[in-house]
């Protein structure tokens, strides 16, 4: 009976006390509530390094290469080749939530080049080469990117506007020929479309580190030009396209990590 009593004395001390702290006006406080995401909004800026492949194919519409000898078997050229490239990057972000849409510019260096030669099947007893010269000197893309944000790990897709200084000369050597040597070229800024994705993650407040893929596709091109000995007029084709692989660091000023 004395342990009841004291239970019951307990639970009516433990009520009235939380009843004179609500009478008092002592407020709740809930715990702070910690953001669902990474903050990746604001303008930024960065670098990144990666490696591109281009991919060429060099159309020969009007048999050039048969003004000098016969049995070439090449009227197209496909090739590939391979080079670094370095770059720089700047965007803006719009974030929602763990949401994100933004735009990004960037302009990149590579080292892509190669130098092929070919000979016909029968050179008729002369040395005739058919020598073509490809390289990527610079690209750069305007893009959107889009995407969603897990903890500090952003996840997103990209793609807008793609240019480039792609350079293409071809020419034949053929001793028996007036003149010796013919060459064109085709060096000029090509334009395309780019779509890829990519991630990009959080490390601190204001820096982030990003990885992406992307595939580009130029416009096609042509080449005119006069053949002496043909004689007659010569049309080539070319259509370029390139992966780019790469990794990156961007400074973003402002945001907050999760």
């Amino acid at each position: 009976m004395k342990a009841m009593f004291l239970a019951t004395t307990a639970i009516v001390v433990l009520a009235a006390s939380s009843a004179g702290a609500a009478d008092l006006g002592v407020p709740y406080k809930a715990p702070m509530a910690r953001p669902a995401c990474a903050q990746f909004g604001g303008f930024y800026v960065g670098a990144n390094a990666g490696w591109a492949y281009h991919d060429k194919s060099w159309v020969d519409r009007d048999a050039w290469v048969d003004n000098f000898s016969t049995d070439w078997a090449i009227g197209t050229v496909n090739s590939s080749q391979n080079g670094a490239t370095l770059g720089l990057q700047a965007g803006y972000n719009f974030q929602s939530g763990c949401t994100l849409w933004g735009v990004e510019i960037d302009g990149n260096w590579t080292s892509i080049k190669s130098n092929k030669s070919y000979s016909p099947t029968d050179a008729g007893g002369t040395l005739t080469l058919l020598n073509l010269d490809d390289g990527v000197k610079w690209f750069g893309t305007a893009r959107t990117r889009t995407g969603l944000i897990v903890e500090n790990l952003l996840l997103y897709v990209t793609g807008g506007f793609a240019y480039a200084n792609i350079k293409h000369d071809f020419s034949v050597t053929d001793p028996g020929a007036a003149p010796t040597v013919e060459a064109f070229s085709a060096s000029k800024s090509r334009y395309g479309w780019v779509g890829g994705l990519g991630a990009e993650w959080a490390w601190t407040q204001n820096l982030s580190f990003k990885t992406e893929v992307l595939y580009i596709r130029f416009n096609e091109v042509s080449t005119t030009g006069f053949s002496p000995n043909g004689p007659q007029t010569v049309n080539f084709d070319h259509q370029d396209s390139m992966w780019v692989s790469r990794v990156g660091i961007n400074y973003r000023f402002g945001g907050s990590v999760y």
